[in-house]
């Protein structure tokens, strides 16, 4: 109003003194006495000023994400504290405080080590190998069938043959390959068998020559087999004198004196141990064993049991029993 002036009471000198005001007639106040910088607690007659609000507004560090949709109204700052703030991150910082092993579309990117942890519950888990940006190989596990599926694929996606490679010292070789297993057979096989060796295989190669080769074996008798096997081993001796009779693998002598007289004084080629059952088929003639031949050509000696020539008389049969004992021939009862 015209003549007429706004005065202030200065709490200080004790008097009225004359309010400053702009050329418009604004009143001129000290913005010290209603700002301050920073804010400070329990305060609550004075504003922070708007550069400190602004700088705390563009620190990242100051807050996190907000509890609830929308931004933090910096303009009411009631019961926020210091401790009510931690390091605020970017996705792209959150990646990296984590070594940046996932990319921004939450995929795997570098070395795992999964030692001792356990993925439990789960359906199916993928590893995949990136070559040029694109995925070429998969370790594939599916829950539902437990069992893993290896495959890999070109750059058109179409699935390729896989290998896996087993380090050997030196190199990697394939050990798996279309289903096959292709270890280094030196390392398992062997092309002979060898005593001792428990952790290889001689070959199938080894095994059909062996199989086929006549000399390996003995022969393999079934029970009638064996039971015939004597009378298939027989020999039939004639009238005569035999002094080196061979008699190598034979278990029964048949004796025909029909045609004559039989003298035995020794025989060869037999088997220490070996024993031979004599049978006489005819009556005719006579049968005679001579005892501890002295004559040269015999080889093996014959001991008969009176240690005296013995004589099977004509007209009789029957037979007599020699076993083989220390190189010579020993007749077991008397054929006298």
């Amino acid at each position: 109003m015209p003549g007429a002036y706004l005065h202030g009471w200065d709490a200080t000198n004790l008097k009225w003194v004359l309010c400053k005001v702009t050329e418009s007639g604004q009143l001129l106040i000290d913005p010290t006495n209603i700002f301050e910088n920073p804010p400070t607690e329990d305060q609550s007659k004075k504003a922070p000023t708007s550069e400190w609000a602004f700088d705390h507004a563009a620190d990242e560090d100051a807050h996190h994400a907000p509890t609830v949709a929308g931004d933090l109204d910096h303009n009411d700052l009631a019961n926020i504290s210091v401790d009510d703030h931690h390091a605020k991150y970017t996705d792209a910082e959150s990646r990296a405080a984590i070594n940046d092993i996932y990319n921004a579309d939450g995929e795997a990117i570098r070395y795992h080590d999964f030692n001792r942890y356990n993925c439990h519950d789960v359906e199916q888990f993928v590893l995949s190998g990136i070559q040029d940006g694109v995925a070429r190989g998969y370790l594939w596990y599916v829950g539902a069938s437990k069992q893993w599926n290896m495959y890999g694929k070109d750059a058109a996606g179409t699935l390729v043959q896989t290998f896996i490679r087993i380090y050997n010292g030196s190199t990697y070789d394939i050990v798996i390959h279309e289903g096959n297993f292709q270890a280094e057979l030196d390392d398992y096989l062997e092309e002979s068998p060898t005593n001792g060796v428990i952790n290889k295989a001689p070959t199938s190669n080894w095994a059909f020559d062996h199989d086929a080769d006549a000399s390996a074996h003995h022969a393999k008798y079934t029970d009638a087999e064996a039971l015939a096997a004597p009378a298939n081993n027989s020999l039939t001796l004639t009238s005569g004198t035999y002094r080196d009779q061979t008699i190598a693998g034979k278990a029964i002598v048949y004796l025909n004196p029909g045609a004559g007289n039989i003298i035995l004084e020794g025989f060869d080629d037999g088997t220490e141990g070996q024993i031979l059952e004599f049978l006489r088929i005819s009556g005719s003639n006579t049968v005679q064993i001579v005892n501890q031949s002295a004559h040269g050509d015999t080889q093996e000696k014959i001991y008969t049991k009176s240690l005296a020539d013995e004589t099977s008389a004509a007209g009789q049969r029957g037979g007599f029993r020699m076993i083989r004992n220390g190189g010579n021939w020993h007749v077991d009862f008397t054929i006298t």
